[in-house]
């Protein structure tokens, strides 16, 4: 069987005021292993923000249960999550042993969060960007769902498919 988290567009909207297109669900899933316990999952909420990751559940667990999350204390959410966060992460996923570095440039995972209105796509290379389509996917299905949400988007924007 396959686990499966998922927040309803009006869940989001109603905790984070992310834009999420009416129908779309922003979510993770996960096939099944011979390990599965039931108690893995690849995205929570934590503190004012929602992690969702792709890659190993040791990721996971280092950004779940290692991440210490730093305060907001600038308007600039972007160069929070820049800075901050992105230090906060890399030093979560080095106290884990999750870095991998190759010509000098450290990897991870790619992950995506949302805070305070906005969502954010983080790369495997550590590096962070804004999503202003209003969705994002990540991992091996993401144009798949990506497509999905751009169809759903449209359905429900019909002005936008001129």
């Amino acid at each position: 069987h396959t686990g499966y988290m998922g927040y309803s567009d009006r869940v989001l909207r109603a905790h984070l005021g992310l834009q999420v297109p009416p129908g779309a669900e922003v979510s993770a899933a996960f096939a099944p292993t011979a390990w599965e316990s039931g108690d893995e999952r690849k995205g929570w909420r934590t503190g004012e923000a929602i992690i969702g990751f792709t890659g190993s559940f040791r990721f996971g667990q280092a950004l779940q249960y290692r991440l210490h999350f730093p305060p907001i204390t600038t308007w600039d959410v972007y160069r929070w999550a820049s800075v901050e966060f992105m230090d906060a992460v890399r030093q979560a996923c080095r106290d884990a042993g999750l870095l991998r570095k190759e010509n000098e440039v450290e990897t991870a995972h790619d992950f995506l969060m949302g805070v305070r209105g906005f969502l954010f796509y983080c790369g495997s290379d550590l590096q962070i960007g804004r999503v202003t389509d209003g969705y994002a996917a990540v991992g091996c299905g993401a144009p798949y769902a990506l497509g999905s949400l751009f169809g759903n988007h449209l359905e429900d924007n019909p002005d936008s498919q001129i």
